[in-house]
Parts: C-alpha cells; structure tokens; sequence
C-alpha cells in the first residue's frame, strides 16, 4: 500500500517457545498424528507462515485499510476542491445582432421610414476571490464592430472598446473570516482528520491481526494438545485390555478407558471446529480476495509468542498514550473545526459594510461618414433660399449658408479602425470612476447569534468529550498494564501446574502398573494433566494478547513493528 512504509525485523521480538512437553511439539510423531485426523472443509495441505508475514500482508491486503487511505485521498481532493474558490473564472460573450426598427421621429432619418443596424461583439471576462480578504473582483472587455445606416451616425462601421474592473471589498462582515477561508480550513483539518483514521484502523486492524494470529497458534497447539490426549486415551485402553486378557484388571476398566477416549475425540473434534474458525480469521483480515489460493491451505504459525512483557511506568505510559493515541488527535481535530466555524459565527453577527469600486477605460474609432446636409437644417432650407431671393431684389446680401457637419469636424482621434479604438482604450482617453460603500445589517440579527451561541456550545461538549477520551485512555492502559502482569503471573502458574500434573500423571500411571492405583484414579489423571497444558498455552496466548493490547493502548503498535504513515 503507498500510504505505508512497513519495516519488520525478527529482532524486534523476544521469544521464547514456552512448554516442553512433548505433546506441545511439532515432531515426526506429532505430524503423523495430525496426518491421521479428519480432514477439515476445503483444505488442502499446509503453509508456514510468520508473525512478519502476516502483518505484511494485512498492511498489503485489509480492505479496511484500503478504504481508509481511500477515504484520506478523497479528503485531500477536497481540499483542492476547496482552495479551487480562489480560481479564477474566465468567461466569454459572443453575439451577433442586426435589427430592422421602424423610423417614428423626424430626429432619426433612415432609408425608407427604417434604420437597420449590424452588431458583432466578443466579450471576454475574468473573476474570482481575493485570498485572505473576502473581497471579489471582476474584469471584463467589450470589443464590438457595429454598422447602420442611421443619418446621424458619423462614424460607420464603428469600433467601440471598452475595459471596466470591478472591486467589491468587505470592510466588517467577511474581512477577518468568510465561508471560503472556513471551508479551506475545514478540509484541511479533515485531511489531518483522514490521517488520524488511517493510523487507528492501521492499529486496530494489525492488533487484530496479530491476536488472530496468536489466537491461530493457540488453536492449532491445542488440536495438538487434543490429538496426544485420545492417542494416550487409546494406548490406555490397549494397556487396559492386555492387564484385562492377564486377569489383572476387571473388564470394566477397558469400558472406563474407552469412555475416555470418546470424550477426548469429543473436545478434539470442538477443537478442529475452533482452529478452521480460528484460521478463516486470520485470513479475513489478511486476504484481500476471496479467491486467494491461500484460502484453501492451512497456515500453520511458526513465531512463538513472547513471554516477557515490558517494563512499565504507569505514569509514562499513560503520559505516552495521552500525546499519541489517534483517538484524542481527532478529538482535537474536531475542536480546530469547531473553533472554525464559531470564528465564522462570530463573524457573522458584525454589520455588512461593502467598499465598491469601478474603473471604465473606453475606446471609438470607426470610418468618418460624409453627410449631405444638416438633417435638423433641412427644413429650414426651403426658407433661407426665399430670404435671399428677397434680399437680392431688395440689393441686400444674402444670408449665410446654413452649417453642415463635414468629415473634417470629426475629432481624429475618432477616425481609423479597431486599433484606433484599442488605442484610444489604453491611453484611457475617456476614464470613468465610481466609488462607494453599501451597508446592510438584519433587524435584531437572531439568526447569526444563534449560530454562534450553537457553536460555543459545541465547543464545550467537544471539550467534555475529549475529557472522556482521556479517561477512558488512562484506564484502558492501566488495565492492559494489569492484565499484562496478571497474564504473566498465570503463564508461570500454569507452566508450573502443567509441570506438576505431568508429574501426577505419570506417578499415578506407575502407581497403577504397581496395581497401587485405580483405572479412575489415572483417568483423572491423565485428564487434568492435557488440561493444564491446553491451560498453559492460553495462558501463554492470553500474555501475548494482553501485551498486544498494551502496544496498542500506549499507540507504541506501529513503532514496534516499523510501520509509518506516509504523509
């Protein structure tokens, strides 16, 4: 998996093969006698395999795992996502418009009672965020072409241009802290939040795992254990029948012994049963297919438990727990988020006070238009002509003509095509400038408040949830620190008591030969003694777990085995 770095070493564990009966080894005799037993449902032969192995596996395979680092990948889109609202935005208008209007007023004059005109405009933009402001802006670019046959129009085609910013700049509300920025800081605390996860189901599912496995190594010792038992139950029943065929024993110790051996085939079949549940297990948390050819094989666990647990300072280790443990980290996490959004809150109970401001560079250019004569003269014409027909017979000079607007009276700077008017644009030849400030504010502004006072009560009930945690972590390593203890405790007791019962039993045994003892006598005997060792190796087992328990309640599981999270 990318997210893990997995370093193993068999130095890191001390080990220690605890028992040595003969009935907890794995030799030739052992191997036959297994060999012998009904063959469990769908599987078929054997494999080896580490503690190493295992967790290998798991941190390659677990689909709880899989989907952790899934779900810190999806957390950290998010926050692209989020920081993508300072993006910039880039739009573009294009249109074309010819209109045909219908001439009602003696001001516009077109050709037969109509005006047509042609417009072509592309309207390129771009807007977005300012970060850390909470301001807006938005700048667009207007170059159009338009034509008409309006006679008033000096210029034509004509080439408009024209570049405008906009600024929208909170001044109270949205200033310190905005939707944006809390989003922002959302995700990434979410991202810190995915990260914690992945590190807990990471520690959860290797501890189960590794109890698995032990739980795995118990199962299969006790088959062994289980299997010993019946072959002993049986060779007591053949010493039974010989002492029986000499007329040393009566008849009913045969019966006795055979009763024996049903209920040991009894507790050996259970504990087949217990191994295959065992086993399937194991391979749930390390498998990731179902079709792995690994379901169909026995694992047979070659690492011993460990026997010795670790010394421990009750207070460094719940000191440790309480800087390590993911849990509290996602407590915290949570806190940072809360403290977000009541920020937010907060934010939100202050006036609207918006600074606005707009900046307009125009430009115009386009070709001059020769006009015939005055169009608000013309009706005048026909009266200055009979004026000066009036005045010559009278010997009077006549009055002057009449203005018309000429090519020549056009400014220059109007004339030309598109690039004039892109020229006219950047020497801001024709600015515009507007300022101001826009206020809001909702009546009593309930809304607002009770966000906020939502949000610090939040914040209160995450502090006593992180209380909790505290607690809950304090104990639960001063637990495991005593079940460590107590497991160690059981484990020398039951070694002691195997040892003692393997003594009984074998005492009894001679005793019986001597005809100094009873069929029931070794019976029970021989029961208590394949008792104490089953009960030895889960005493062993159950050390194993408590230490596990113990790594993973002081948040020491991954450094034991050299697991890191990459970031």
């Amino acid at each position: 998996m990318s997210a893990l770095l997995l370093v193993l070493s068999s130095s890191l564990f001390v080990l220690a093969a605890f028992g040595q009966a003969p009935e907890l080894q794995e030799t030739a005799d052992t191997q036959a006698l297994l060999a012998s037993l009904p063959p469990r449902v769908g599987v078929m032969g054997e494999v080896q395999i580490t503690l190493d192995e295992v967790i290998a596996s798991v941190l390659a395979n677990n689909q709880n795992i899989q989907s952790a680092e899934l779900a810190r990948r999806v957390a950290r889109l998010d926050l692209i996502a989020a920081r993508a609202a300072y993006d910039s935005t880039f739009t573009l208008d294009t249109r074309y418009l010819r209109e045909v209007i219908p001439v009602s007023s003696s001001i516009a004059t077109g050709v037969e009672g109509r005006i047509t005109s042609a417009e072509g405009a592309i309207i390129p933009g771009f807007s977005g965020l300012i970060p850390g402001t909470g301001a807006s802006y938005q700048t667009t670019f207007s170059s159009i072409r338009r034509t008409t046959d309006n006679q008033f129009t000096l210029l034509n085609p004509q080439y408009p241009t024209a570049l405008t910013f906009n600024l929208i700049f909170p001044l109270l509300r949205g200033f310190r802290f905005d939707q944006t920025r809390l989003n922002i800081e959302v995700s990434r605390s979410n991202v810190d939040l995915s990260t914690s996860q992945l590190r807990q189901t990471v520690t959860d599912t290797v501890t189960a795992a590794v109890q698995a496995y032990w739980e795995l190594y118990f199962a299969r010792r006790d088959v062994i254990i289980r299997a010993r038992a019946v072959d002993a139950a049986r060779r007591q029943v053949e010493s039974n029948e010989r002492m029986v065929a000499q007329g040393i024993l009566a008849p009913i110790g045969v019966v006795e012994a055979k009763a024996q051996v049903a209920t040991f085939e009894q507790t050996l079949f259970a504990s087949l049963a217990t191994l295959t549940r065992a086993e399937n297990q194991l391979k749930t948390l390390m498998l990731g297919d179902r079709r792995s050819p690994l379901w169909r094989v026995a694992l047979l666990p070659v690492t011993p438990p460990p026997v010795d647990p670790p010394t421990v300072n009750i207070e460094d280790a719940v000191t440790t727990a309480i800087a390590e443990r993911p849990e509290l980290r996602q407590v915290e996490i949570s806190a940072d988020i809360n403290r977000y959004q009541t920020r937010l809150a907060r934010e939100q109970t202050r006036p609207q006070l918006d600074f606005l401001a707009t900046y307009t560079t125009a430009g115009l250019a386009g070709t001059a238009v020769l006009q015939q004569a005055n169009p608000f003269l013309f009706s005048t014409q026909i009266l200055f002509a009979r004026v000066n027909e009036l005045s010559a017979l009278a010997g009077l000079a006549p009055l002057p003509p009449l203005p018309d607007v000429t090519a020549e009276d056009i400014p220059s700077l109007l004339v030309g095509g598109y690039g004039q008017s892109l020229g006219n644009l950047l020497r801001q030849e024709f600015p515009t400038v507007q300022l101001g400030l826009r206020f809001s504010f909702p009546i009593r502004n309930r809304a607002a408040e009770a966000n906020l006072s939502a949000s610090v009560l939040e914040g209160r009930r995450i502090e006593t949830q992180r209380q909790q945690v505290e607690q809950q972590i304090q104990a639960e390593v001063r637990n495991y620190v005593e079940d460590m203890m107590a497991a160690r405790r059981r484990l020398q007791a039951a070694r002691a008591g195997s040892t003692y019962a393997r003594e009984q039993y074998e005492s009894e045994q001679r005793q019986f030969r001597a005809g100094l003892s009873t069929v029931f006598l070794v019976l029970q005997r021989q029961t208590e003694y394949f008792l104490a060792l089953s009960q030895e190796v889960r005493a062993g087992v159950d050390l194993a777990v408590a230490i596990e328990n113990y790594r993973r309640a002081t948040a020491q599981t991954l450094p034991f085995y050299g697991i890191r999270i990459l970031p």
